[in-house]
């Protein structure tokens, strides 16, 4: 147990308890002023190996520790997660650029994830007949690899930590390259609360996946993020014949139907598609909207979302954060420029990319009624960018 002064400037991976810098940096990137954040160590293979080995060790102790003592540690655990929710909101606006009341939604909901699971118990279950009895007992698996996007890095790095380590397990967390910052400072904050190798945390390059998809010693890989990635960690992870459990992107639709009080349900609509920028895999991407209310409801929708305001994270009437990086800021962009090619009617917003911001914002912009087979319907954009069609 770590009993280190938290700097909130200084990142570091987290090995058996202790803070492990590298040779080799890199640098995020805040969104919203393009601006390069903190240096980051990137992992090399023997990091992930020294984990492994931590990991390893750590499972014989805490494998055997009773539920009862792992759920007073986790409720430590939130305890000093709660004392720092300033800070770790901080953290999250600069490297997502999420609006700073959104940031404090995402850092308080983490109490429900805690909470949740300080409800749940391991269940044993016994058949007995004349002859035998049965019993069925759930036992820890080992050392989990955790593979966290970049969308929501507290959500989804302690939604795999927290039952991770109640169930006996111990576990690596992989944040994401793009927002490395919050999930290391979860990890380093865990240090504090959990034996050395319990809960570690490793960041790097594109390398650093594939060698925990592969690595012999990790028992279990949870993924989050996108269905080709997907794919590839479940070929990878069926060498060593891994648990995995992947959560994927969507192409999710909303069905209206024509007895719906517009006025109510059009914000409701709007913040489905467009909550953080669009950036959220449950997200609504295609609205099926019953043709006696369609004109009705395509103006009340469009007149929400031309007033979401869009911009600097710290302006407390911000709705609407940018994109989170290049990569997606670029892949969001191919999605105007194909509605423009192919002419498409645009209900609100632009198809001309003009950032008078700075960073990575855009529109927020719905299309009205595309072809089914065009991009925007086909293909989930995962940014500002919604389609609406009968």
């Amino acid at each position: 147990m770590s009993t280190h002064e938290i700097s909130w400037t200084s990142f570091h991976n987290i090995i058996n308890g202790q803070l492990r810098g590298s040779d080799k940096t890199h640098n995020g990137i805040n969104p919203a002023t393009g601006g390069k954040n903190w240096d980051i160590p990137v992992a090399s293979q023997k990091d992930l190996d020294d984990a492994v080995i931590s990991a390893q060790k750590a499972f014989e102790s805490w494998s055997k520790t009773s539920l009862d003592d792992r759920k007073a540690l986790v409720r430590k655990y939130k305890e000093t997660w709660l004392s720092h929710a300033d800070e770790l909101i901080e953290v999250l606006v600069k490297e997502t650029g999420k609006p700073r009341a959104q940031a404090g939604i995402e850092v308080q909901a983490i109490r429900y994830w805690f909470d949740h699971h300080d409800t749940c118990e391991i269940p044993e279950e016994r058949v007995e007949d004349p002859l035998k009895v049965i019993t069925t007992r759930y036992v820890p698996l080992g050392v989990v690899g955790a593979i966290c996007p970049w969308n929501y890095p507290y959500i989804l790095s302690m939604g795999k930590i927290i039952p991770a380590v109640l169930s006996g397990c111990t576990i690596i967390v992989k944040p994401s390259p793009f927002t490395p910052y919050s999930a290391l400072k979860a990890v380093e904050l865990a240090q504090r609360i959990f034996p050395p190798g319990v809960i570690q945390a490793v960041g790097g390059d594109d390398s650093l996946g594939p060698w925990m998809t592969t690595h012999p010693g990790i028992a279990k890989i949870a993924f989050t993020g996108s269905i080709a990635t997907g794919k590839k960690i479940m070929a990878a992870c069926a060498g060593t014949l891994k648990r995995v459990t992947l959560e994927l992107g969507g192409n999710d639709p909303a069905i209206v139907l024509p007895d719906v009080d517009i006025q109510k349900v059009a914000p409701e609509l709007v913040m489905g598609a467009f909550q953080n920028s669009g950036q959220v895999c449950v997200a609504t991407k295609r609205f099926y909207i019953h043709q006696s209310i369609y004109d009705e409801m395509l103006k009340a929708m469009s007149q929400v979302a031309s007033s979401m305001k869009i911009g600097d994270p710290e302006d407390s009437s911000t709705e609407l954060g940018p994109i989170q990086n290049s990569m997606q800021y670029e892949r969001v962009k191919g999605f105007y420029t194909d509605v423009k090619q192919n002419g498409y009617k645009i209900a609100v917003g632009s198809t001309e990319i003009s950032n008078e911001h700075g960073g990575y914002f855009l529109q927020a912009t719905i299309v009205d009624n595309p072809p089914n087979d065009s991009r925007i319907i086909q293909e989930e954009p995962f940014g500002e960018f919604y389609a609406r069609f009968l």
